[in-house]
């Protein structure tokens, strides 16, 4: 209720002074008074702000990562904590009737398990569903510094200092730090990233995950450790599933990928902005076949991209998989 009365007032301040510059007509002085001086007529301009941006922080509880993937692609977390306590059952019936009425992707084995999640969780304190996310810093990357000579060596002590306490020593992600995460951080041996891609996270950071910005680092530093991250990625291409229809891939993620991925798979679809954590772009990152089904299929926890297995079939999957793998571009991302 706060953020909303913040919000309201910030806009009614801007309303107020846009309308104040860029209209003439009487003044009035702090006594409300008309003045007989007319006020003076300036240029309008426009004003731009950044309103905050949150993020899920879901309390812990068995059936958390299930209900992350399969309702927050829809519901916030907030529409969940104003919902009322409901018991097990009714809990149940209303996510069956999510699947059922607006085909939701849930799985019946995914029911229960849901449920219990949000009985459990409920009993939380509101607040601690969501959790403000961090503005990336407008910092720049250099991209002449970014494809002059690295130095692996000191890209490598970087990393260790600052990125394997949750990638990993591997770039698996398979750390203790990693574990309670939503969404996790990003598997880089998962598939193939722009040094562009890598870069901006670096300086930048991630919204909508736990991935800080480092603006402090100079741009050798970023050159350096994006060189040493590149190297966690699969070498070569994978190729994908040669029985994957193209046409049929195309077609598919038209219908439902390209509004939060973008028709040209980008991540700048039209149901993108207002999300925590951005839609991939897929001209900055390529994930392997295995990782791009897997994703279709079950979806990422702790962020709006649902699993698609209940509503695709395999075949299906592997046709979208194989689609938007032939998005990336190997060079400078867009």
């Amino acid at each position: 209720m706060k953020r909303i009365r913040w919000v309201t007032a910030l806009a009614s301040v801007v309303v107020t002074s846009a309308c104040a510059s860029s209209h003439g007509g009487s003044a009035k002085d702090v006594s409300g008074a008309v003045s007989s001086t007319p006020a003076p007529r300036t240029s309008s301009a426009v004003h731009a702000i950044s309103l905050p941006h949150y993020q899920p922080n879901l309390p812990p509880g068995s059936g958390r990562e299930v209900f992350a993937v399969a309702c927050l692609s829809c519901h916030s977390t907030r529409y969940i904590t104003m919902q009322p306590p409901l018991n097990q059952a009714k809990w149940e019936e209303s996510v069956r009737k999510m699947a059922k009425t607006y085909g939701a992707p849930i799985a019946e084995e995914q029911v229960v398990p849901i449920a219990q999640y949000l009985v459990a969780a409920r009993q939380a304190d509101p607040s601690a569903w969501e959790t403000l996310a961090v503005t990336p810093p407008k910092t720049s990357v250099d991209a002449a510094v970014l494809r002059s000579q690295a130095d692996a060596k000191h890209g490598e002590t970087l990393y260790a200092q600052h990125c394997a306490s949750c990638h990993g020593g591997d770039g698996k992600s398979n750390t203790v730090a990693a574990q309670p995460q939503l969404p996790r951080p990003t598997d880089l041996t998962s598939g193939r990233f722009t040094a562009e891609a890598i870069a901006a996270a670096v300086v930048r950071g991630v919204r909508g995950t736990a991935m800080p910005a480092f603006p402090t680092l100079g741009p050798t530093d970023v050159r350096d450790l994006t060189y040493y991250t590149q190297q966690f990625s699969p070498r070569g291409d994978d190729g994908g599933s040669p029985a994957a229809s193209a046409e049929d891939g195309k077609k598919l993620y038209a219908a439902n990928c390209a509004s939060c991925h973008g028709p040209t798979g980008a991540g700048d679809g039209f149901a993108a902005p207002p999300l925590a954590r951005m839609p991939a772009n897929f001209h900055a990152r390529q994930p392997s076949a295995d990782r791009a089904v897997d994703v279709i299929s079950n979806g990422v926890a702790g962020t709006a991209m649902p699993g698609w297995k209940v509503k695709l079939t395999e075949p299906q999957r592997a046709a979208v998989a194989a689609y938007i793998r032939g998005f990336y571009e190997a060079g400078e991302s867009k």
